[in-house]
Order: C-alpha cells, then sequence, then structure tokens
C-alpha cells in the first residue's frame, strides 16, 4: 500500500520527480490526503469492497475485543533452545544465566525479550516453565538484530517514477481539501490542535 504512495514523494526536492517534501508534517499531510482521497476508495481485489466500506460494514459495530497485556507481551517474545551446563547455568548470546541446577544436562527453551537481555528469562523444559534463568554475566544488553533493524530502516524513498510533469500527490491534496471544505469542519485536525503547543 504505502509503495504506490512513496513513488511520488521526492525527499531530495529535485524538480519533476515527485511531489518535493522536507519535513515530516508535510509527509504526514501528503499521506493523510492520498490515504482518504484515493487509498480508502479503490476496490480491493480480495475483499471486493473498499476499505472504506469494510471498515463501515465490518466489525466497527461489533464490540471490540480486550487482550491481555501479559499474553500480548508473550506473542512477541523470542525463543532458543539451550542445553543446561552441569554448574546450573546456559549461555545466550554471550550472556551467562543461571537456572535451576535441577535442570542441569537438560534441553530447555529460553524465551526473552530481544530487547531486554539483561532481564530474568522465562525458562521451558518439555513445554512446561520451570522458572526463570537470572543474569549472571552480561556481555550483551540487546540481540543483534534488534540493533540492526534500527540501523538499516528503510529510507523514506525507494525510487522515483518517470516523471509526467504533474504533482499527483499535491493534486490529492488539493482534492482532500476542497472535500473537507465542502463539509465544513475537520474534527480530527482540531483533535490534532490539541496536542500542539
Amino acid at each position: 500500500m504505502t509503495s504506490q504512495f512513496l513513488v511520488e514523494v521526492d525527499p531530495d526536492g529535485q524538480a519533476g520527480t515527485g511531489t518535493p517534501v522536507t519535513t515530516v508534517q508535510e509527509l504526514n499531510d501528503l499521506f493523510k490526503a492520498w490515504l482518504e482521497t484515493c487509498y480508502h476508495r479503490q476496490v480491493n481485489d480480495t475483499t471486493s469492497m473498499t476499505p472504506l466500506d469494510r471498515w463501515n460494514t465490518g466489525w466497527v459495530h461489533q464490540q471490540p475485543r480486550r487482550v491481555d497485556a501479559e499474553r500480548l507481551t508473550q506473542a512477541f517474545l523470542w525463543s532458543q533452545v539451550r542445553t543446561v551446563t552441569t554448574h546450573g547455568t546456559v549461555q545466550l548470546f554471550s550472556n551467562v544465566y543461571e537456572v535451576d541446577p535441577a535442570l542441569a544436562r537438560r534441553k530447555v527453551e529460553l524465551v526473552y525479550d530481544p530487547y531486554n537481555l539483561d532481564q530474568p528469562i522465562n525458562v521451558l523444559a518439555g513445554g512446561q516453565p520451570t522458572g526463570q534463568a537470572h543474569p549472571q554475566t552480561i556481555r550483551r544488553h540487546v540481540h543483534k538484530k534488534t540493533e540492526a533493524a534500527h540501523r538499516d530502516e528503510p529510507a523514506l524513498h525507494t525510487g522515483h517514477s518517470p516523471s509526467s510533469g504533474i504533482d499527483y500527490l499535491e493534486l490529492i491534496r488539493q482534492t482532500r481539501q476542497q472535500e473537507l471544505a465542502a463539509q465544513g469542519l475537520d474534527y480530527a485536525s482540531l483533535a490534532n490542535l490539541e496536542d500542539q503547543p
């Protein structure tokens, strides 16, 4: 979805290669106009409905389901299988953790938060919880893939479409402004003003 929008953006300000964008606010305004004017009104091949129609006839009229915060946290944890040493320790990414000595020489599953390797880690043996692994020696505080994810975040722009001389996103923004003017107040924008100093 966003790739359809991003090909129209020119973060470098090179004339004729897309809409020039120099601030995050400009990007947000253009994206909101494109989303509400184009994307929400385009029929989806899978559902045969526009996203706006699907929203209006779908689950929005049902009671939202509440998810337990602990279950949600557990869903995003990572795990590794390790063998406990005879001293009741396990090693995970250069870190050493102490576990129940009764688990010595057994394979255990360590369930951990990749952003908090310096915290106690849940231990499972045979699929059953058997306590926690407590940090003894910490050399790595976060998993190396989490560091790489921040370092390798994709750039704002993925490439330019051939220039047509038409500023597509500016036309979309103007169309959206005209629609909002015809409707009256834009309550969503008013709510955003409350957050600004």
